[in-house]
Formats: structure tokens, sequence, C-alpha cells
């Protein structure tokens, strides 16, 4: 047992080399930290083009629900058709089997809400309806890790049969 004078708080004595290490152990830490932080949780990616009828679709949104559990993927369409996935917040999705549903109103001007506050009346789809139900999309996909573009083709006439997207360009990480 140490003792200590009366009035005094007993201190470890710790040597400066101690002091050094333990200095570049909590930089270490803080600088892994930093940069986990920074990085996606979601190892595959996902971007590209919706196409309707050999035309790039000027909005909507594309959404891939899993075939069987986990979270889904959402992207806006752009005007020029291209879209970006993300789940959640973060960019990126987890790999795996999914149905793929497209959602594109027609286009019009922007109404405000009208002086009841109501908002103005939603617009006919644009996009056959079969592609807007997951229970009713022939479109499947595959997504692997790594980073990918898709094209995906809608036919304002296709038949709803099941439809299997070919597979992207992958490019694993």
């Amino acid at each position: 047992m140490t003792r200590t004078r009366p009035g005094r708080v007993w201190r470890p004595t710790v040597s400066r080399s101690q002091r050094r290490q333990t200095a570049w152990a909590f930089g270490l830490a803080t600088v892994l930290l930093a940069a986990v932080a920074g990085c996606s949780r979601h190892p595959a990616s996902l971007e590209g083009e919706v196409m309707l009828d050999g035309k790039p679709l000027p909005g909507g949104v594309i959404m891939l629900s899993p075939a069987r559990t986990g979270p889904s993927a959402y992207g806006e369409i752009a005007p020029n058709g291209r879209y970006v996935l993300k789940t959640g917040s973060e960019k990126g999705l987890e790999p795996g089997e999914y149905v793929v549903t497209v959602a594109a109103n027609e286009p019009g001007p922007e109404e405000p809400l009208s002086e009841t506050g109501a908002a103005p009346p939603i617009r006919p789809l644009m996009t056959p309806q079969k592609y807007a139900d997951v229970g009713t999309s022939p479109l499947r996909i595959t997504v692997k890790p790594g980073s990918q573009t898709l094209t995906i083709e809608l036919d304002s006439k296709a038949d709803a049969g099941p439809q299997s997207i070919p597979d992207s360009d992958a490019d694993p990480e």
C-alpha cells in the first residue's frame, strides 16, 4: 500500500515515453474513427438511366425493393433520365435480388396550392402502371458489390410478364 503525506493526493508516475505512446494511440484512434465515419456502409452503388420507348424518362422516381428482406433503395430521375440510388440518406445499397419499380407523372405546369391550401390534382402516370407497383413490375435485378451502371428500358406497350434486366456494367471495388 502506498502512503501519502496528509493533505497530498497520490498520483501515479507516468514517464515521458508513456505519455508519447498514449498521445500516438489517441491520435491514431481519432484518425481511424474519422476515416470509418466517412465511408458508406453500403458495399454496392448503382446509377444509370431510365428510358421509356427508347427516350430518356424526363423525371420520376425509381425504387429497388429487396426480393426477400432488407431496406429499399430509391432515386429521383433527373430531366435527362439519369438516376443515382440511395438507401436512406446514404448513396448505395446492399447487394442482392431486387424488384425494380418506376413511376413518373405527365409533365405539366407547376401549380401552387389553392387558396384553401389543398394540393393541386395529381397528373396521370406517363409510365405504365405495371412498372409502378412492386407486385406487378416485371423488372428484376441482381445487384453485385461494387459500382454499377444500369440502363433500364421501359416499354409502354409491353405485356406484364417477368422481365430480367441484363447484367449491368459492374466495376468491383
